[in-house]
């Protein structure tokens, strides 16, 4: 935690990137999460003779969940990059320098 402080106090912009870039992989991470759980849900339904299945119903609805979402997650990755690239430019340059002093 003091290193975080200590670079937050030495260079504002990139501690502000970097905590904006944790926030947004933070929400990347709980969606594809969410995401391979209930394909993966659908596809024991569907793909496997666990809880009498395989059903046609459960491989249909597989590859119409599958495709949107694989299409879905490469898109939000490289929009994660191309964001990842602009902020670490970007924030470094519009943050306030302002020297920090203790007095006691």
């Amino acid at each position: 935690m003091g290193r975080e402080i200590r670079k937050g106090i030495n260079n504002p912009g990139e501690f502000l990137a970097d905590q904006s870039l944790d926030f947004l992989k933070g929400f990347l991470i709980v969606g594809s999460l969410i995401g391979i759980f209930v394909l993966a849900g659908v596809g024991v339904f569907g793909f496997t003779s666990w809880l009498g299945g395989p059903y046609v119903f459960f491989k249909i609805l597989f590859w119409i969940l599958f495709i949107p979402f694989a299409l879905c997650e490469i898109f939000l990755i490289s929009i994660f990059r191309k964001i990842k690239k602009i902020l670490k430019r970007n924030f470094d340059h519009a943050t306030l320098r302002v020297k920090a002093e203790i007095k006691k």
